[in-house]
């Protein structure tokens, strides 16, 4: 599938209308080792997130702690729930 605008509106737009619902308005999956998701502004913010509960919800992975190497930038949660932020290679700091 393909979005485009030319003009200044959404180039896609996914509404879930009834409000019982507690299914997500899109999934993004991948067998592959790129992102699930991903997001870019030329001038603008990536991504922006609204939610009534939380904005974002990190689920905390099975490991018991962070991976061993990663990317600047990267947010990881273990099994403790411990938030873990990667400064790139092995270099990880403890948020919370």
């Amino acid at each position: 599938m393909y979005a485009r605008t030319i003009g200044t509106g959404h180039a896609l737009l996914a509404l879930v209308v009834n409000a019982q619902s507690r299914t997500s308005a899109v999934r993004a999956s991948t067998q592959g080792s790129g992102a699930g998701l991903e997001a870019l502004s030329a001038k603008g913010v990536g991504a922006t997130f609204t939610g009534k509960t939380a904005q974002v919800q990190l689920v905390p992975s099975s490991d018991a702690a962070h991976p061993a190497s990663g990317t600047a930038g990267q947010l990881f949660v273990d099994r403790s729930n411990r938030l873990w932020f990667c400064r790139g290679g092995t270099d990880w700091q403890q948020l919370a």
